[in-house]
């Protein structure tokens, strides 16, 4: 089964934590000095941190990796990073560095920050080949020596504001990168990647969720008034399929002919979009109306016409300028199950 990344929850069995973390540790007994904190820690201690601090476990299914991030405002804290022993070296560690990185970018703190013991030098090397590089060196409390050593990782994008920090995402999660690049090539006219493949990352990316979860498909816009044919639509899309990963699977629309089919779809008719920005305007949430689009010279251009705060606030706000209180709704209560974090603005009485 292929391990999957997620944060802590109710459900977390805390004893294997605990477990996992003596038999990740065991071969410092010995090597330093003084002894690790682990060995004052219980299972119950372990369930106590994960109120203040977000726990990234790695599952396959067992637990077999740990994570645990604590928010010091200029900075992301790296504790108790694990890998049972008996799966080190296939890159599980990595995989929860880069998460915890992704999360520090989506929450706009500026670097990763990590402690480890001076004697430790294979550990210095390891995360330095990850990007971090040694800010100091600490000692423990009756020790005339150093016994720490602070490593920090400076993260670029990071104190961008909504948007620096969106385009940062883009380009450190694989699903919605291969999706970014996979549409340039197709070179169609006004092109977005839009909706769930974005605001679903930035919310994997705030909770410490693995790259792809919950995105059902990506949702890729184009515009070409020329020919409002389904046929010419259909030689898109088989042009592009083999550019795109089969799961998640693509799903490629031309905006310029959504009105001739929506009202058959949604219940009521819509004009004929303008352009592709305007079909994002569109959405049943103004949280889902985001678009994403790769420049030929790499740079990434966001559609946003109800700005980002909901996405990065984890709202889910209703979009009032159609009657869609129903496909509101059910991709709120899909998300909500997904996201527990989701706050839900609910579509107005007046309005229903």
């Amino acid at each position: 089964m292929t391990p999957v990344i997620a944060p802590a929850g109710p459900e977390t069995d805390w004893r294997a934590i605990h477990a996992l973390l003596q038999r990740a540790f065991g071969y410092m007994a010995g090597r330093i000095d003084p002894p690790s904190s682990l060995h004052r820690l219980s299972p119950e201690d372990l369930a106590q941190k994960s109120a203040d601090q977000t726990v990234l476990i790695t599952q396959a299914p067992d637990p077999i990796a740990c994570l645990f991030l604590e928010d010091r405002g200029e900075a992301l804290y790296l504790g108790k990073l694990a890998v049972d022993p008996a799966h080190q070296g296939t890159g599980a560690g990595r995989a929860l560095v880069d998460a915890a990185e992704r999360l520090a970018i989506a929450r706009g703190i500026p670097r990763l920050a990590l402690q480890t013991r001076v004697e430790l030098s294979e550990n210095h090397a390891a995360f330095a080949r990850m990007g971090f590089h040694e800010t100091g060196r600490t000692r423990h409390p009756g020790f005339d020596r150093p016994t720490s050593v602070t490593m920090q990782k400076p993260l670029p994008d990071a104190t961008g504001g909504h948007a620096g920090r969106l385009c940062a995402i883009a380009r450190r999660d694989p699903v919605l990168w291969r999706a970014l690049d996979s549409a340039a090539k197709l070179d169609l006219p006004d092109w977005w990647i839009v909706s769930g493949a974005i605001y679903n990352s930035v919310w994997n990316a705030l909770t410490g969720h693995q790259p792809g979860y919950g995105i059902k498909d990506i949702d890729l816009f184009y515009f070409d008034a020329s020919d409002l044919s389904y046929a010419a639509e259909d030689r898109v899309i088989r042009r592009a399929l083999p550019l795109f990963e089969t799961h998640p699977p693509v799903e490629i629309r031309n905006q310029a002919r959504v009105h001739l089919w929506y009202e058959q779809h949604f219940g009521h008719p819509i004009a004929p979009h303008a352009s592709s920005r305007a079909s994002i305007a569109e959405f049943a949430s103004q949280t889902h109306a985001v678009g994403l689009h790769l420049t030929p010279g790499g740079r990434v251009e966001i559609c946003a016409p109800y700005g980002l705060d909901a996405v990065f606030e984890m709202r889910m706000v209703p979009n009032l300028r159609h009657p869609n209180r129903t496909t509101h709704e059910a991709k709120a209560a899909r998300a909500k199950g997904l996201w527990p974090q989701l706050e839900i603005e609910h579509w107005p009485a007046e309005r229903a």
